[in-house]
């Protein structure tokens, strides 16, 4: 009886965090961000992002592969990384320097990787307001609700909030993330430890970065961390017992 109880309780969290993110179905694009790097030395595109000087745009518009005209977007992207090469005209000025560009796309450009966020080596080529091409070793982020790319990461997957959820250990906790959003935007934001959820970091409580999910954990978390040698990924397994790969953390 009381597993039945729980499952209809994580059942109905689920729901709830997947209404939040539901749209109404309509021709209107997604808000995104749109700026790019153009003077290394005074970057307002740069993290930490300004939303005063960069305003959001309603309805994003942008093209699309093998398509004339613009559409509406369906996908924010933030581009991150340091400028290794240009050629085809590109600005000179970026080669080694930290280039950051965020704007809306409408085709999903990591479907060969089936996932939001990727990071490595790659060439950035036809994107608006970009002449030329440049390679980058860096991140790339898609997201999919309004808004979404200004953040330092982006955690806009449906399927990292259910899996959190599902990581829940009581009722407690379970009630706590349900009816508190506040707390888990705080929680996926950095602000509060990923995985205990309750150390808020400070000037004198500092945090430890995950290399691979850029979550931030507390000393006493990351202590567990290095105890259990086998340890996933905080974005998809926040309880160090549940680990199975191998995970590094840095401090910050």
């Amino acid at each position: 009886m009381l597993s039945n109880i729980n499952f209809w309780e994580y059942l109905t969290a689920i729901i709830f965090y997947f209404l939040l993110l539901i749209k109404p179905i309509s021709n209107q694009g997604i808000a995104c961000y749109k700026c790019m790097t153009i003077d290394a030395n005074n970057d307002s595109c740069q993290d930490p992002f300004s939303s005063l000087l960069n305003p959001i745009h309603n309805n994003c518009q942008a093209t699309s592969v093998g398509k004339d005209g613009t559409f509406s977007a369906r996908f924010c992207v933030k581009i991150s990384g340091r400028v290794t090469s240009i050629d085809g005209g590109a600005n000179a000025s970026y080669l080694n320097t930290i280039f950051y560009y965020r704007t809306c796309i409408v085709d999903n450009i990591m479907e060969s990787t089936k996932s939001l966020e990727t990071s490595g080596s790659f060439r950035l080529k036809g994107f608006q307001d970009m002449s030329g091409s440049i390679r980058l070793q860096g991140h790339i982020s898609l997201c999919t609700h309004d808004g979404c790319n200004h953040a330092r990461t982006l955690c806009s997957s449906l399927l990292i909030i259910i899996l959190d959820l599902l990581n829940v250990q009581t009722n407690s906790e379970f009630a706590t993330l349900l009816y508190d959003f506040n707390l888990y935007k705080n929680v996926v934001n950095g602000h509060i430890c990923f995985s205990c959820r309750k150390v808020k970091f400070s000037l004198l409580k500092t945090s430890f970065r995950c290399e691979i999910c850029l979550q931030r954990i507390c000393s006493k978390c990351q202590r567990q961390v290095n105890y259990h040698h086998n340890n996933s990924c905080f974005i998809l397994s926040p309880f160090p017992m549940r680990s199975i790969l191998k995970t590094n953390y840095v401090g910050s």
